[in-house]
């Protein structure tokens, strides 16, 4: 396993795009993890309120 692996699984017809998020317990602490996995929530919410904002400003 790579030392962080994040993966998107989009279902067969209707339903939410699914997201892992998996690492490695001797580089990764499972707070620092849990902090990515908030982060990377509050980021792909703010693209998804406002489709039209560059990415580059999603802070």
């Amino acid at each position: 396993m790579s030392d962080l692996t994040l993966s998107f699984y989009e279902p067969v017809g209707e339903g939410p795009v699914h997201a892992y998020l998996g690492y490695r317990a001797d580089v990764l602490e499972p707070a620092v993890a849990s902090a990515l996995a908030d982060r990377l929530l509050a980021v792909l919410g703010a693209a998804c309120a406002d489709a039209d904002r560059r990415i580059g400003v999603i802070g």
